[in-house]
């Protein structure tokens, strides 16, 4: 016999639906999951997925300007991040280019996940409205793990 506690990730969702009985909620405590803030450890991100390109240059992703955009069209989420830079490496060698540049993020036209339609985090398409220019930090969630209580 094992004794094994099982956790779940998700959004708020899981959370309804978990509560949906007493007998479950009373057994789950909500741990929120912050999104990543632009701080060291976003750069130290950066430098491992720059490490990880096959392009020929260093694009510097972990330094300003670039470690801002990146951040700011991220929304701190790592698997836009992830994205972002592949997908500006992508445009960057069929432009002949061997480093990410501003102007290769720029060109991406990348719209950040609060300005997406259908959107997975609702409440990131709240904290767009109103915002001018790029997306700013914010302290937003991005989901929730739940652990058993038991």
């Amino acid at each position: 016999m094992h004794d094994i506690s099982p956790v779940l990730v998700g959004k708020i969702a899981i959370y309804d639906a978990v509560h949906d009985r007493d007998e479950m909620g009373s057994r789950f405590d909500k741990i929120p999951i912050p999104r990543w803030p632009y701080e060291e450890e976003f750069a130290t991100l950066l430098d491992s997925l720059e490490a990880s390109l096959a392009l020929a240059d260093a694009s510097d992703l972990s330094r300003e300007p670039l470690a801002k955009i990146i951040h700011d069209l991220s929304g701190g989420l790592i698997g836009e991040a992830v994205e972002i830079v592949t997908r500006a490496a992508v445009a960057a060698i069929s432009r002949g280019e061997e480093r990410i540049t501003g102007a290769t993020l720029s060109d991406l036209g990348y719209a950040p996940l609060c300005r997406r339609r259908n959107s997975a985090f609702p409440q990131s398409r709240r904290a767009c409205q109103g915002r001018e220019g790029g997306a700013v930090e914010n302290k937003l969630t991005i989901g929730y793990i739940y652990l058993y209580l038991s």
